[in-house]
């Protein structure tokens, strides 16, 4: 009996399910898509799941391509913070500067921060990025589309690349949570 316990535990449909629904802790989840295959419906699925699930959640929508507002928020509740073209830092520490140290956080109530896309973020700004969001009471979903050009040159000789740092996407996976 134990082994059926755990081989449903270790199922990969229970583990995204229960990632979805916000019960397994996961602080950064990375998700991978391509113009073939695009994480809308996968995000569907977490923004259904983690509403069924969680009574007191808030989303907030970190818009870099998204230009309408998704079905999904709801006002007065939740925010849609378009980015494109700005000065994110600014506009990100004014949104979480009501995270006051002094105050007992609210342990009921949980946000999942949605990102349409990691690739508008210089890679030199993606770990100030997520310090500005990641919090303990904090879900951050990030979508990276992978099919994207990236910052670094595709002309960089073989001598030159050896001294370039990371690409965005090594960063990202690499502090990611679950991929």
């Amino acid at each position: 009996n134990n082994q059926t316990m755990s081989a449903s535990v270790a199922s990969p449909t229970v583990l995204l399910n229960r990632i979805f629904s916000l019960r397994e802790p996961c602080p950064f989840l990375l998700v991978t898509d391509t113009f073939i295959q695009s994480a809308t419906y996968l995000t569907d699925e977490l923004i259904t799941k983690a509403r069924t699930s969680t009574t007191n959640l808030s989303i907030i929508y970190l818009s870099f391509e998204t230009t309408h507002v998704p079905s999904y928020i709801t006002p007065g509740k939740d925010q849609f913070i378009n980015l494109l073209d700005k000065d994110f830092e600014s506009i990100l520490n004014k949104t979480f500067s009501n995270n006051d140290t002094n105050q007992q956080p609210d342990l009921s109530k949980r946000t999942l921060i949605i990102i349409d896309s990691l690739n508008y973020i210089p890679q030199n700004k993606i770990v100030s990025f997520l310090k500005l969001i990641m919090n303990p009471l904090h879900t951050v979903y990030g979508v990276y589309h992978q099919d994207m050009n990236s910052e670094l040159s595709s002309t960089a000789t073989t001598t030159q690349s050896k001294n370039l740092p990371p690409s965005a996407y090594t960063y990202l996976h690499f502090l990611s949570s679950c991929v």
